[in-house]
């Protein structure tokens, strides 16, 4: 009788993970996060998901900022302030996107079949979601470093995905 124990492959493709997904954070600049998901996706010659979860739209400023004044008086929005914030949000969307798809040329430098996305609402979840959504098979996210109330009251994404993830989940501690 043989004690060994057997790593669980992919039948179709004898890989081990097919499909990464990995969290990456705007305002993180970063690389340990993309870096281990460009090499594990390398090494396991995996299609590499790129997602960035923001937790409320992209707007350029508050309703109340913009609008303060106007709604005190209960009167309407004036058609060219919505039309400046229209075009404000549009080019921050553009922005994003162009960050994004600089990721996915990254990855794409080393031979990796990559795509990328950002989504609105709370990013544990939704990096949950999709993962679910999409058969991942392995989700790497940063963390970095909150203990104790700051992660009370910040929350942990990191900590969320570990619990609630449909796959296995790799957490990168990110060094400043």
């Amino acid at each position: 009788m043989n004690n060994t124990e057997t790593l669980s492959v992919d039948r179709d493709t004898n890989k081990l993970y097919n499909k990464i997904l990995v969290a990456v954070d705007y305002q993180d600049v970063t690389p340990e996060v993309l870096n281990t998901a460009i090499l594990l996706a390398k090494t396991y010659a995996s299609e590499l998901r790129i997602i960035y979860s923001l937790s409320k739209p992209l707007t350029p400023y508050t309703e109340t900022f913009i609008y303060g004044n106007l709604i005190g008086y209960g009167g309407g929005y004036p058609p060219d302030m919505i039309a400046l914030e229209q075009q404000i949000t549009e080019e921050m969307q553009a922005e994003l996107q162009a960050w994004l798809n600089g990721l996915v040329d990254r990855a794409k430098e080393d031979n990796i079949i990559a795509r990328a996305d950002y989504y609105i609402g709370d990013p544990g979840q939704k990096i949950c979601q999709v993962a679910q959504q999409e058969g991942i098979d392995l989700i790497i996210v940063g963390r970095h470093g909150r203990s104790g109330l700051s992660e009370l009251i910040l929350g942990s994404v990191s900590n969320y995905v570990v619990h609630h993830a449909p796959c296995s989940v790799l957490v990168v501690h990110i060094t400043h």
